[in-house]
């Protein structure tokens, strides 16, 4: 290791010494070049000429797209963006926007309307049938060793959570649940309180016991999903029912709808059901749209901007003045990928290698 020594008239107390990558730096002051040639000069060579200049046409169309759909995405009226939660509301209570639906109406002259038509006790009869689902959460990592204790301490905390819902029904002057819905609830805790109670005694989880709990649960979620959703649906199509009749047969055959979901939940969602009653029959297929993992009102208009506008340029692009063209159109105006036919014919034609 080379020492630089301090200058004799230097007050320094430590000198500079060469580190092991600063001395193997030494092998880059060698003539050649090329290593460090070939990584930097990106633009050099007549195959990354060809290859830069083609796909930067590519970047700057991507660039151009981005920006027209996201105008197209706003040019759409009227407009109705069907959200399940709302998760602008509060970012620090994810457990509390499972609303039953969140409705924004967009119109031509600007105007924004939204309505959040559900009653609360949906939301609290929703959060009753998640029980099982918490306590399943839990435990179920647990079920291959019954004998380990790690779970104790949150199927603990869970239960405290229980006995302090009980307390609140007790006082509970039954404006947010009805008497009926209020036994109910309950009667749900009760069975969670008591499954809990069981298995911190015993020490022990197992698959075998947490279904004993599930079976007396059953009933009461089927209960919670039914009474839930006709709360839900009454409410909601009341409230949607007054925008059709504001709008007025005309424009509600213009209406476009995006409903936000996830793909565990995106087919027959409530909200997808709703506007299937709604809105006209022959408008279903290309006005309603469903979109998974979109979590944004203004995401949700970027995504109806894409389709609205892919519809567009492919009836300008691929013309469907034939049966492939037909095709093309039709894959880029639904979920269908356009390279679909031309991936599925290239496979055929070298199936035999799966042999």
């Amino acid at each position: 290791m080379t020492i630089r020594e301090p200058d004799a008239n230097t007050n320094l107390s430590w000198t500079l010494e060469d580190t092991s990558s600063f001395q193997d730096a030494a092998a880059l002051l060698r003539p050649d070049l090329s290593e460090l040639r070939t990584s930097c000069t990106s633009e050099g060579g007549s195959d990354a000429e060809v290859r830069n200049r083609i796909v930067d046409i590519h970047r700057y169309g991507r660039s151009a797209y981005g920006e027209n759909i996201r105008k197209v995405g706003r040019n759409i009226f009227p407009l109705i963006i069907a959200r399940d939660t709302e998760p602008e509301k509060d970012r620090l209570d994810p457990g509390s926007q499972g609303v039953g639906g969140i409705y924004t109406l967009f119109l031509a002259d600007g105007t924004t309307h939204s309505i959040q038509p559900t009653h609360q006790s949906y939301e609290l009869l929703k959060s009753l049938a998640h029980q099982p689902l918490a306590a399943f959460s839990i435990l179920s990592p647990y079920f291959s060793n019954p004998h380990a204790d790690s779970w104790l301490g949150p199927i603990r905390a869970m239960q405290e959570k229980v006995h302090a819902a009980q307390r609140a029904l007790s006082h509970s002057d039954k404006s947010t649940l009805s008497k009926s819905q209020s036994v109910l609830a309950n009667e749900m805790l009760d069975h969670t309180d008591q499954y809990i109670s069981s298995i911190i005694q015993a020490r022990s989880v197992s698959e075998t016991g947490f279904k004993t709990y599930t079976g007396k649960m059953r009933p009461n979620i089927r209960q919670c999903m039914d009474a839930a959703a006709d709360i839900q649906m009454s409410s909601c199509m009341d409230a949607l029912k007054k925008w059709k009749d504001m709008l007025g047969a005309v424009e509600w055959r213009k209406l476009y709808v995006v409903v936000t979901t996830i793909w565990p939940v995106s087919e027959y969602s409530p909200r997808w059901q709703l506007f299937r009653t709604l809105m006209d029959d022959d408008k279903i297929g290309n006005h309603l749209l469903t979109a998974e993992g979109v979590k944004t009102t203004e995401e949700a208009r970027d995504f109806l901007g894409r389709i609205v506008a892919d519809r567009y340029a492919a009836r300008l692009i691929l013309e469907a003045n034939d049966t492939r063209g037909c095709r093309m159109v039709q894959a880029i105006s639904s979920k269908t990928d356009v390279v679909a036919d031309s991936a599925y014919a290239a496979l055929c034609r070298h199936s035999q290698r799966i042999e």
